[in-house]
């Protein structure tokens, strides 16, 4: 083998163009943009131990207005946490059983519009607002008031807010919303789960309900047993059943 002498080390840049293309291939609608939001706030109760609770608030509003936000009273963020999470597109930042969505994070959401993060933990108030086109507005963080913990709505508690203004995306109605993100499959076992607890508001008309994982009807339509391997697994037999929604 041919002998080379290093010169240098360096990571390979990544163009920006480039990580709005695998951004919108990651998130592609607001349903993407809510199954991220319940994951990471699922996975941060998860680390603390404690049941899932969080609130979910849709602006339907026929203008930039427009919003959908997820709030948690969880573990919150400390300025360089929230910084170092969301900031550098494509780490990973998942710690013990915590997943994100489908290996994507919270960045990813610039595909669909502009995402405020505000946060709370220890004390002390930060926030970033990531933008579309991969751009990240920074804060100067600060002690957190009364008046940040009233309109966040985590009390004395830690907790972090995201709101995501969607531009053009579709917002689905409240009553879809409340029907099917439930059922959603990457985030159905969050809501099957004891204890969890998730509000639904819509601002605009001012409904509130409570999501809830409802079993849908189905009827058996294939069923088979069938020995799995006799040689290498003798006597060992599984069954097949195959399932079909009511429609």
């Amino acid at each position: 083998m041919q002998d080379r002498q290093v010169v240098e080390e360096l990571d390979i840049r990544v163009d920006s163009r480039y990580q709005r293309l695998a951004a919108s291939h990651a998130v592609r609608n607001v349903w993407d943009v809510l199954v991220e939001l319940i994951t990471n706030s699922d996975d941060s109760y998860g680390r603390l131990g404690q049941p899932t609770q969080i609130l979910i608030e849709v602006e339907h509003s026929h203008s930039e207005k427009r919003f959908v936000r997820v709030a948690d009273r969880a573990e919150g963020m400390l300025p360089d946490e929230l910084k170092a999470k969301l900031t550098w597109s494509g780490s990973g930042s998942y710690e013990g059983e915590s997943r994100g969505f489908m290996g994507r994070g919270a960045k990813d959401i610039v595909a669909i519009g502009d995402c405020l993060f505000e946060t709370i933990k220890d004390g002390a108030y930060s926030s970033i607002l990531l933008k579309r086109g991969m751009k990240a507005e920074i804060h100067k963080p600060r002690k957190a008031t009364d008046a940040d913990r009233e309109r966040l709505g985590v009390g004395k508690k830690n907790g972090t807010v995201a709101t995501v203004w969607p531009g053009d995306a579709q917002l689905p109605r409240h009553s879809t919303l409340l029907e099917l993100l439930p059922q959603h499959f990457a985030i159905r076992e969050i809501f099957r789960r004891e204890g969890t607890k998730a509000r639904l508001v819509d601002l605009t008309a001012g409904d509130k309900d409570t999501l809830q994982f409802k079993r849908p009807e189905v009827r058996l339509v294939y069923r088979d047993e069938f020995e799995v391997d006799a040689d290498l697994f003798p006597g060992v037999w599984t069954s097949l059943e195959v399932y079909r929604d009511y429609v």
